[in-house]
């Protein structure tokens, strides 16, 4: 490592990254797997791209590290991390230093930390053969910093444009994580026609139906998409997205690109190859409702190739969009320079290839998906340091869907108010029963959701 100071910031450098100045910004270049060390003890403020974004102040970042009993905390792109921005604001001199660089299309990991060093904080970046640009802005508030940088157009956005039909989105989950249905045996899949005959009635036409759990338990049986035979099997559900076509309305089934329930393993066995392997050639395990669940190798094409077969399936039942779980909601597996989101760009493009949207979870500057869900959600560390939802150190804000323009958002009704500085025409608003609940069917729920139809006008 090496100390270096650009432009009167103090920094600690791998021995491999090599500086240069260019007139007024400098640009460091990474030659292999490198460290970059910022003190950002002179900064007041740090915007990083924790999903949309969150903006912390910077005196805040040792006291929630101390509380959690953590020395860092990370998130990682490109996942849980959307894009390489980070900007650092210094009040006293009335500045923000931008760091950023062009998306990476192949997705190589890179993991970005907050982190306690002799009390005082730094923010840490790991990544492989990276080409950051360094810009000092002058501005009075970090918010001024920012016009200035976006009207320059110093960011490129590599998403092409997209255009936006659904104002509105209503979810259902047919059944419980644990397995159990408040469905009768005999309505079955007709509830879907229910649902959407009151979305035609509120909200017009050309909205979002979403459902999910309709195979079974929630988060069970991935890459397992039957239709559930309690519900009236494939067939009644094939008649029943005809019914929500009727009502002018489009279906969105869920699938999951990251997951694979380990339960099924003897029936996919071709597939052990493509399961995550930590460093002690483990397969690496997640958990979710008590089922243990292996983490899949996006860079499989056994793996791509069987969740695009499935995919066509759901698209002979009538399904007008996939929902592409985990693709940036969770946290990419593997060593720093690992070359992940190239797989899942070709996850979606493939999908897409069907004449299916693809909407994700999360937002991130090099998956080209329909649309991204803002989920605005509680704060959670793991017990690694892991950033997995919310914003431990700050509050959201939504400056990388700014910056990402002309693509379409799906974003919860009781966030509307977080996100004013995006243009409406290019928002789906999730029409949610309860803030960061899933909206299970139950005896309630279609007066739950005709209430919530009312509060949408």
């Amino acid at each position: 490592m090496k100390d270096y100071q650009i432009l009167n910031y103090d920094f600690e450098l791998s021995n491999n990254i090599n500086i240069l100045q260019l007139d007024n910004n400098w640009l460091l270049q990474s030659n292999g797997l490198s460290k970059l060390y910022i003190n950002l003890h002179p900064f007041n403020q740090l915007f990083w791209p924790n999903r949309e974004g969150e903006l912390i102040f910077t005196n805040n970042i040792v006291k929630v590290l101390n509380e959690n009993k953590l020395r860092a905390s990370s998130i990682c792109y490109p996942s849980t991390a959307s894009m390489n921005l980070f900007i650092l604001f210094n009040k006293n001199l009335c500045e923000s230093l931008f760091i950023f660089s062009k998306a990476d299309k192949e997705g190589k990991i890179a993991l970005f930390s907050l982190l306690n060093k002799n009390d005082n904080p730094y923010l840490l970046i790991e990544g492989s053969s990276f080409e950051f640009k360094l810009l000092a802005i002058e501005g009075k508030s970090i918010e001024e910093t920012i016009e200035k940088f976006i009207q320059a157009n110093l960011y490129q956005t590599i998403l092409s444009k997209r255009n936006n039909s659904a104002k509105y989105q209503v979810q259902v989950g047919l059944f419980s994580p644990y397995g159990k249905t408040n469905i009768l045996k005999e309505k079955g899949f007709d509830v879907l026609k229910d649902i959407s005959a009151l979305m035609k009635e509120y909200i017009k036409d050309n909205n979002i139906l979403h459902i999910f759990a309709y195979h079974g338990s929630h988060d069970s049986k991935y890459p397992n998409y039957l239709p559930s035979e309690l519900l009236g099997g494939s067939e009644k559900l094939k008649k029943a997205i005809i019914e929500i076509h009727k009502n002018k309305q489009k279906c969105s089934l869920y699938m999951n690109a990251r997951l694979f329930d380990s339960s099924l393993l003897d029936e996919y066995r071709y597939l052990e190859n493509s399961i995550v392997r930590d460093e002690n050639n483990k397969y690496v395990v997640e958990t979710y409702y008590d089922r243990d669940f292996y983490v899949m190798n996006p860079r499989s094409e056994e793996w791509r190739n069987l969740l695009v077969k499935k995919a066509a399936y759901l698209k002979t039942l009538g399904c007008d969009i996939i929902q592409l779980d985990q693709v940036a909601g969770r946290a990419a597996i593997g060593p720093i320079g690992t070359k992940w989101g190239s797989g899942y760009r070709s996850l979606i493009k493939d999908i897409q290839s069907l004449d299916l949207e693809v909407w994700i979870q999360g937002i991130n500057e090099i998956y080209q998906a329909n649309r991204f869900e803002l989920c605005f959600r509680y704060p959670n560390i793991l017990e690694d340091g892991t950033i997995r939802g919310g914003y431990p150190f700050g509050h959201s804000y939504p400056l990388v869907p700014k910056l990402l323009e002309n693509q379409n958002f799906i974003i919860p009704m009781s966030s509307k108010s977080l996100i004013e500085n995006i243009d409406r025409n290019l928002i789906t608003i999730d029409l949610e029963n309860e803030a960061g609940q899933l909206s299970l069917y139950s005896k309630s729920y279609m007066n739950n959701l005709e209430n919530n139809l009312k509060k949408s006008f």
